[in-house]
């Protein structure tokens, strides 16, 4: 939970000399226990079947991704040099947003996210999860580009901005797409 890591969940509520006062000061553990458990910003009634044509596996949380994102270009003008990083949020939950990825060192599974952030100070502007690929084209694309996600974030005005990639060498390829989109 954030920046204190603890070795279980009812830790944070522990009574210990190395607790946190913070936690119990907030609400109880069973308050937090009840809001944890039945939080939804989405009626899972109205979510569509997954296999059926509809199927979004972002639907549960995706009204808060988009908020975010929103709040983020709100409170914040950034600088002109932009990266674009591709990062993964270690999970170990069954679902179709899960990439196993053995090279990577600290989490070998989890959802993929790419972010686009200030150079300058790391400030994330706006973050969007991967879906995977939906034909062979956009695979392709993703194969040797790793832009799939950067043209979503290409749709929002940055012009005279800079972007830059993680690895470098992309930096070459992001700039071709912004001039074939009409974008400096």
């Amino acid at each position: 939970m954030g920046i204190t890591r603890r070795p279980t969940l009812f830790s944070y509520w522990s009574s210990e000399h190395t607790h946190i006062p913070w936690f119990g000061q907030m609400f109880s553990r069973d308050r937090f226990q009840l809001i944890y458990r039945f939080f939804h910003v989405v009626n899972n009634n109205k979510l569509a079947e997954r296999g059926s044509p509809g199927y979004n596996p972002l639907a549960i949380f995706e009204p808060v991704v988009t908020h975010a994102n929103n709040k983020f270009k709100y409170y914040y003008s950034p600088h002109q040099h932009l990266t674009i990083k591709e990062s993964l949020i270690g999970m170990d939950s069954r679902t179709s947003l899960t990439e196993n990825l053995p090279n990577k060192k600290h989490h070998k599974s989890g959802i993929k996210v790419w972010t686009l952030n200030d150079a300058v100070n790391h400030y994330c502007l706006s973050f969007h999860c991967y879906k995977g690929a939906k034909n062979q084209t956009n695979k392709e694309e993703i194969r040797n580009n790793g832009l799939s996600y950067i043209v979503h974030i290409g749709k929002e005005d940055h012009t005279g901005r800079i972007f830059y990639s993680c690895p470098h060498p992309k930096r070459l390829k992001i700039k071709q797409l912004q001039l074939k989109k009409g974008m400096n």
